[in-house]
């Protein structure tokens, strides 16, 4: 499987841009950019957990889904917050094999060829046996090893992202549960030494908090997020905050890691954290993208910019709006339906040298690789707008 330390990319639900999450999602955008990450958001979700019900990334390439109907948004009371896979809008991957088994993205932490899971997963899947659930996920996730640990006494989602989380191949950090049964503890001991793992214990402090019945989520460190080398560290504004950050950054230290604490209280009182708020993959980046764009029109405000291979074309060209002194990059789209004529010719090397300097000073070169992937793989929608299909895409398939 793809590790969180080989990740370079991120996706959040649409619903943080809301005002409800306004003062959050600053500092969220704050970070990503500092790091030259540009977050990519997730249309018609109805909660913001991604990571539930986003598909599990096994390749560079590859992907698989998992049905997402968990049992504690199936009542009256929450039965609005169920995300409905199929009607998701976001830039699909091309290899997605769906798995017939309800999981939820969340109580899979992973390595390269290791998966923790909490029990939970055997009662959501009681119409087969245990071996057969087994058997599935270690075929669907290609791995070799996969343990199961207790669920969490109370905790409504019975995640394991929230108890456990590898630090590399051989080692994991758990909770330090100080407030747990003595039986539940030994249970949690048991499983967990039958992984054979290394176990380093890692700050924890149960929520005294309730909201409508059901337990916040503020104390758990653990479900940071990590794309790459980037870890936000989550802070609660409570005493072990400060104890918490310091472990994260002996564990992760400069310079061959980044750690930025953020506050997030206003999505712990919903019940998860960091690590449930993302969906982080691996996308391959086109280095040399800079070398295949060219600018039809514009500047640092406004620019369209198509591929070098279509410099020629008579009628119509597979263009992508920028907006670069704000990072924003649009879809692809025909260049004659967003200019009402097409400009190509006359297009010269100073004009080239200029906008491409543009775009390297507001553009980082994932960005610049994401530009160029939008002019490779266009929608179907994109494919229908344009007058004339560029030569390039002749026998060009789109999967959406």
């Amino acid at each position: 499987m793809i590790t969180d330390f080989e990740t370079n990319k991120v996706f959040l639900s649409a619903l943080l841009k809301t005002n409800k999450y306004a003062s959050f999602g600053k500092e969220l955008d704050r970070i990503l950019e500092k790091h030259s990450i540009k977050p990519e958001f997730i249309e018609n979700t109805r909660d913001i957990w991604c990571r539930d019900y986003m598909p599990i990334q096994i390749g560079e390439k590859e992907y698989v889904q998992f049905k997402y109907f968990p049992d504690y948004y199936v009542n009256h009371k929450y039965i609005k917050r169920l995300t409905i896979q199929e009607e998701l809008q976001y830039l699909t991957p091309d290899n997605i094999k769906l798995i017939d088994l309800i999981v939820d993205g969340g109580n899979i932490v992973k390595s390269k060829n290791k998966a923790i899971m909490t029990e939970k997963v055997f009662k959501e899947n009681k119409n087969r046996t245990r071996k057969s659930v087994v058997d599935m996920l270690l075929k669907a996730l290609r791995i070799d090893e996969l343990y199961f640990i207790p669920v969490q006494p109370y905790d409504l989602t019975g995640h394991a992202d929230g108890m456990v989380r590898f630090y590399d191949e051989n080692t994991l950090l758990v909770n330090k549960f100080v407030q747990e049964t003595n039986s539940w503890c030994k249970k949690l001991e048991y499983a967990l030494n039958k992984t054979r793992l290394n176990i380093i214990e890692f700050p924890y402090i149960p929520s005294d908090e309730e909201i409508e019945g059901e337990w916040t989520a503020k104390g758990c460190y653990i479900n940071y997020a990590q794309i790459g080398n980037l870890i936000i560290f989550p802070q609660f504004n409570i005493n072990e905050d400060g104890n918490a950050l310091r472990r994260i950054m002996e564990l992760f230290p400069e310079p061959e890691y980044h750690v930025e604490p953020i506050d997030a209280t206003v999505v712990a009182k919903e019940g998860g954290v960091m690590n449930c708020i993302t969906w982080n993959t691996y996308k391959p980046i086109i280095h040399n993208a800079i070398d295949y764009l060219i600018p039809v029109y514009g500047d640092e405000n406004s620019m369209l910019v198509i591929h070098k291979d279509d410099i020629t074309a008579k009628d119509d060209a597979l263009c992508v709006k920028l907006s670069p002194n704000i990072g924003e990059i649009g879809t692809a789209w025909s260049t004659q339906k967003m200019l009402k004529r097409l400009p190509l010719n006359g297009i010269d090397e100073k004009d080239i040298f200029k906008a491409r300097t543009i775009l390297k000073e507001f553009f980082s070169s994932e960005q610049l690789s994401d530009i160029l992937q939008a002019l490779l793989s266009p929608t179907k929608n994109a494919m229908i707008e344009l007058l004339e299909i560029p030569p390039r895409l002749k026998n060009y398939k789109p999967k959406n």
